[in-house]
């Protein structure tokens, strides 16, 4: 369009010219003075950017469709090559998005759009470098565009410096609930990384909506997050949370912050038979205070004490102890945990194969709590000691007895 403007305003520049040439001949009364600066300006203003068409990488936004009575194959007939889009027919399909509804837990809803994309996936489309749409994507108009903006970054490696760069920018004047939460699981790696991020973070963890709330739990309950003042009391603050998922998260992921503070407020939930729904999550926090699997690096005596008092606690119940707070030591890394039990002085084997034991025993016990607990004898004792229980097991007549024997032999016939 732009070379037409000039071709068009040439050729009238030219018939100026030649009026010019044809006054001068004929006589300056017989013709008016062409405008020459008028005719100037509208050259101009035809070659100018505002009157050219779009560059070639500009997106084609999405916002003239039928979207409800369209189907997935709608959409792909947009594409010249389905397997090998080009970056404006990519983020065009990622700005049909912005058609989809965002659920109360903000995530969006099935749509034609994620159908296409899942057909792309399945044929191996050749898509092209994510990296080249953000910074477009995210300043979109449509929140549900600048949240799938975000769900692209990061990598094997993490979030890239540019991205670190955009996502910066964005936190620091979003209002849009989804596309907050979407930033809060995105930068969960990255509160130590940049200061406002780790502020942004914390703040999240305030937060009015509960999936916010939860997510800024796993955000700050995880080792990355280890050097951010404050993580540590937000996490534990969240264990009190007045929604259910909250206080899951924030109790399940405060261990892997391996600060011995979190002790007492997860001791004191476990304490708590009105909280037995949590039991199991605190408990495998503590543990990986004090076991640290697979890693084997941690260690804190006094998280070990408060799990094997918790384990010890009677009358043991359907809920008490809950089955998952065992699962924490049904393995071992063989090639670390050498090291770290030369370290570990509190670890005794026999003393966790005696409580599991009476855990196994005990009728009143949930099944899958004195199943579990045969793995953890093989586990933390090998096999001679699962064998040595074979007298006991035998001699059980419980209601659950058979059920626990049935396992015990299953485990004896896995040994070979």
């Amino acid at each position: 369009m732009r070379k037409t403007a000039w071709l068009s305003a040439a050729l009238l520049l030219s018939l100026l010219l030649t009026a010019c040439a044809n006054r001068e001949a004929a006589g300056s009364a017989t013709l008016p003075a062409p405008n020459v600066s008028a005719v100037m300006a509208q050259i101009q203003a035809d070659s100018s950017p505002a009157a050219s068409e779009p560059a070639a990488s500009e997106p084609e936004q999405a916002d003239a469709l039928d979207y409800a009575d369209m189907t997935a194959d709608d959409l792909l007939a947009h594409f010249q090559d389905p397997l090998n889009p080009t970056l404006e027919e990519y983020m065009w399909l990622l700005d049909t998005y912005r058609y989809v509804g965002i659920t109360d837990e903000l995530e969006l809803e099935d749509s034609i759009t994620e159908e296409a994309f899942s057909k792309l996936w399945e044929q191996d489309a050749n898509f092209p470098d994510t990296e080249q749409a953000i910074p477009q994507l995210i300043v979109s108009d449509a929140p549900q565009v600048r949240g799938e903006a975000v769900r692209l970054m990061g990598g094997l490696t993490g979030l890239s410096a540019g991205e670190i760069s955009l996502a910066k920018q964005l936190i620091a004047s979003e209002k849009e609930p989804y596309v907050i939460n979407r930033a809060v699981i995105a930068l969960a790696n990255e509160g130590c990384t940049d200061p406002a991020i780790g502020r942004f973070l914390l703040d999240m963890a305030k937060n009015d909506r509960a999936v916010i709330r939860q997510n800024a739990a796993y955000a700050l309950g995880n080792s990355w997050s280890e050097n951010l003042d404050g993580a540590l009391v937000a996490v534990i603050t969240l264990m009190g949370d007045s929604d259910g998922a909250v206080r899951t998260a924030a109790c399940a992921n405060v261990g892997y912050l391996h600060d011995a503070a979190a002790v007492a407020p997860l001791s004191a939930i476990l304490k708590d038979p009105a909280q037995s729904d949590l039991h199991g999550d605190c408990a495998a926090s503590l543990i990986t205070l004090w076991y640290d699997y697979p890693f084997h690096e941690h260690t804190s005596e006094a998280a070990y004490r408060a799990t094997l008092d918790y384990w010890k606690t009677t009358p043991r119940t359907e809920q008490i102890p809950s089955w998952l707070s065992l699962t924490g030591l049904a393995y071992k890394a063989d090639d670390s945990f050498g090291a770290w039990k030369a370290r570990a002085a509190y670890y005794s084997a026999e003393e966790i194969d005696a409580v599991m034991r009476d855990i196994l025993l005990d009728p009143n016990a949930d099944y899958l709590a004195r199943v579990e607990a045969i793995d953890v004898i093989l586990a933390q004792g090998g096999p001679d000691a699962l064998r040595a229980l074979g007298s006991d097991v035998a001699a059980m007549t419980d209601e659950g007895a058979r059920q626990v024997q049935q396992t015990y032999a299953d485990d004896l016939a896995n040994l070979g």
